[in-house]
Parts: structure tokens; C-alpha cells; sequence
């Protein structure tokens, strides 16, 4: 059956009076915003730390495979992955117990950095030993070259190719244990960026390689070095060239990893905690936070050089004994440091 008089359902409603009430509207609309902010639990985020050791355990599960370390977003920092500018310089004491020491350092592409970092350890703390682990034989001549004033029986160079965790045995074998290893990556950034358009985009293949390059090289150093008894690991973020880089392509890149070995050095730092070990792992970042920061002529890339000592001395240098200091035993640990 339907009705005749069906006018009624063309009917509008009155322009004047709402048709809801607004003072329902505002009740109903606390009650989304408020179940909203409930299930994001924006008001109580958990800490990078807490996050850290979430994934530590989180990690043990074998069908997990770890693509995520940072599920906060970073919006909260604490000490595990706290970026800070360069300040200060370790103590003197710190310094003398690297004397007569064994120091690694792996890398390639960063030898001017590097050589620097080899300069300070010799003439400031008197290390015994420099193990430099390249990848290729170019790599080799780059670094002794590099290294000419360096005496010849502190400097002990390598290149250990694709192998790195081979060479890191070899060198534990011939050289004994270090004080401190500094991972610095093999290859440079990519001049592409992916998703560019056409063929000036970087390939998927080439992402992998990338990513490779500059995260999975770190990752595989610091499994090894987590279970060398009484050294310091220190990764290093990419560097930028100034003035090369008009596109910002490179900044982005290297931001990229920078944050991303946020995670890593933070979930690192924790899981060593509880390790043995006991292995403190810190971070330089050699790209700042703003293009308008990076170095723009000579003197300031040489002064970021020398600064990059600095830092590897401030992170790599002995920590006092959990015994002595606990708290000074830990302050240097997850830290990452911009130069």
C-alpha cells in the first residue's frame, strides 16, 4: 500500500532552526576527539627507550623481520637517541687510557675525515696501533696516501672487500682486541633520488645497493663488534660535499640514513646493556639538520673535519667502569652526535 499524499517527502527542512542541535553536535564531537586521542595515546607517547627495548624483545620472535625500529616517530628523545651538536671534549683521563691502544677503523669513502680521526688519536691519545680495514686496493692507496705522516709501524692497512665480518676476524686475530671502532660507510651517496621521474630516478636495484651501502654495512659491523669485550663502537652517518649537491638530492639521502641509524643506535645501545659485553655504541652525523648548516666553503668543510676527530675521541674514547661511575658509565651510550 502507499499513500496518495506523498508531499511530505519532498519537503526541506527550515532554513532558520538547525536541524541538528548544536549543543548536540559539540557532544557528540567531544566524544570522537576524545575516543580519537585515546587510540593514538597522543597524550602519554612511549619513550625511544622503551621503544628500544620493545624491539629488542619484540626482534627474538624469528617470523619478525625488524624493518621498523622507531614505531614513536622520534617524538620523544631521550638519552638512547638524543641528537646533540658537538660540545666539549673528552677528559684527560679518557684520553690516556687509549695510550698504547688498538684502534679499527673501516671505511672508504671518508678518508679525509678518517685521516684526521687518525691524526688526533695518535697525537692526542698515543694509540699503539691503527688497523684500517678499506674495501678495495684503490681504497688502500687512498688511505696511505692520505696517511704519509703517519709513522709506517702504527699504520696497518687492508682491504677486505665484500667480506667485512672476515676481515674484522682477521684483524681481531692478527692484532689483537681494539679499544674502539669507528664504521664509516664503503661507497658514497647516490646522486639520485628515488622516485625522480624518467630515467634520472634511482632504480629499485640501486635503492637496495644504497641501503646496503650505507644501513645493512653498519648493521653487519655491529653484530660483530657487539661481542668484542672492551671497545667502543661508533657509526657514522654520510657525509654531503659542499657544493655538490644543488639538487638537495644528497641531503635527503643522507637524512635519511641519519635517522634511520637513530633506531639502529638506540635498539644497539640497549640490547648491549644487557650483553656481556657490555659494548657502548654511539653515532656521528656528519649531515646537519638544515641544508643552510652544511659547510659552504673551504674553511668550514676543514673545520667539520676537525671537529669529526673531536668527535670520535668524545665517543670512542674508554668509559669509566660501571664500578667507579655508574652514572658517568652510561652517558655516553646511544648518543648521536652532529658534527
Amino acid at each position: 500500500w502507499q499513500s496518495h499524499d506523498d508531499a511530505w517527502l519532498r519537503q526541506l527542512p527550515p532554513q532558520d532552526p538547525p536541524f541538528l542541535p548544536p549543543a548536540a553536535v559539540e557532544t557528540e564531537a567531544a566524544q570522537v576527539r576524545k575516543g580519537v586521542l585515546g587510540l593514538l595515546h597522543l597524550g602519554k607517547m612511549p619513550t625511544e627507550t622503551e621503544v628500544a627495548l620493545a624491539t629488542v624483545y619484540f626482534l627474538a620472535d624469528r617470523a619478525v623481520s625488524g624493518e621498523t625500529f622507531m614505531p614513536s616517530g622520534g617524538l620523544s628523545l631521550e638519552r638512547s637517541i638524543t641528537e646533540r651538536e658537538l660540545f666539549g671534549s673528552p677528559k684527560r683521563e679518557r684520553l690516556d687510557a687509549m695510550r698504547g691502544r688498538t684502534v679499527w677503523l673501516i671505511g672508504e669513502h671518508l678518508v679525509e675525515y678518517l685521516a684526521e680521526a687518525v691524526r688526533q688519536l695518535v697525537g692526542e691519545c698515543h694509540v699503539g696501533r691503527i688497523v684500517f680495514l678499506a674495501q678495495t686496493d684503490a681504497g688502500v692507496a687512498a688511505v696511505r696516501s692520505a696517511l704519509r705522516s703517519v709513522p709506517p709501524d702504527l699504520l696497518h692497512v687492508s682491504a677486505v672487500g665484500d667480506d667485512v665480518e672476515a676481515g674484522m676476524d682477521a684483524a681481531l686475530q692478527k692484532h689483537g682486541f681494539p679499544t674502539t671502532i669507528v664504521s664509516t660507510p664503503f661507497a658514497p651517496l647516490p646522486a639520485r633520488v628515488f622516485g625522480a621521474p624518467g630515467d634520472a630516478g634511482l632504480a629499485p636495484h640501486d635503492f637496495r645497493q644504497f641501503v646496503h651501502d650505507h644501513l645493512t654495512h653498519h648493521f653487519r659491523i655491529a653484530r660483530k663488534a657487539s661481542l668484542i669485550d672492551g671497545t667502543q663502537l661508533v657509526l657514522v652517518a654520510p657525509d654531503v660535499p659542499f657544493g655538490t649537491d644543488a639538487s638537495g638530492t644528497g641531503f635527503a639521502l643522507a637524512n635519511f640514513v641519519k635517522t634511520t641509524l637513530h633506531a639502529f643506535t638506540a635498539t644497539i645501545a640497549v640490547e648491549n646493556e644487557r650483553l656481556v659485553h657490555d659494548v657502548p655504541v654511539n653515532q656521528i652525523n656528519l649531515t646537519r639538520r638544515a641544508r643552510s648548516e652544511e659547510p659552504r666553503n673551504e674553511a668550514e668543510h676543514l673545520e667539520e673535519v676537525k671537529r669529526f676527530g673531536r668527535a670520535v675521541l668524545l665517543a670512542g674514547a674508554p668509559l669509566p667502569d660501571a664500578e667507579d661511575s655508574r652514572y658517568r658509565s652510561r652517558i655516553y651510550r646511544g648518543m648521536a652526535i652532529t658534527v
